[in-house]
């Protein structure tokens, strides 16, 4: 993980590490979406999807507001579509929740953290031990 990149972005509270290659030699692409409230980053292998970490911050919005919202989504987008409840669980230091979607073509974990008036939401594939990396180099900046 030496050769990793950092994402180091001002507008998040946590910062963490990825490949620039995924193992099978296919660039890693960092993509940005800004909508109202929300800011989204998707670092990925287009192609092989092998890397597939996605983070993103909602400003004024709880976690329990994001994981409905986000499930209303779901549910018109993937049929058929298991999808579980929220649960606790840590990322890195600070306590969150956390929720699965699967559907004919995938998984995806996804984790909620309450920080600052927003909520940050970090999705991935969890078959991928790549994506597991990834996670385990989160670390929350201490804030004032």
């Amino acid at each position: 993980m030496d050769d990793w990149q950092e994402f180091k972005d001002s507008r998040f509270a946590f910062w963490f590490k990825y490949p620039g290659l995924a193992t099978n030699g296919e660039h890693v692409d960092r993509v940005e979406t800004q909508q109202d409230g929300m800011l989204r980053v998707h670092v990925l292998s287009p192609k092989s999807r092998e890397v597939y970490f996605e983070v993103s911050k909602y400003d004024l919005l709880n976690a329990e507001s994001e994981y409905q919202r986000h499930k209303a989504y779901l549910l018109k987008q993937f049929h058929p579509l298991a999808l579980t409840e929220l649960k606790e669980t840590l990322c890195g230091s600070l306590p969150g929740y956390e929720y699965t979607f699967e559907w004919e073509q995938g998984i995806r974990t996804v984790i909620l953290v309450e920080r600052d008036n927003a909520t940050y939401r970090i999705l991935y594939n969890p078959r991928s031990p790549i994506n597991l990396q990834i996670l385990s180099t989160v670390q929350w900046l201490n804030l004032l």
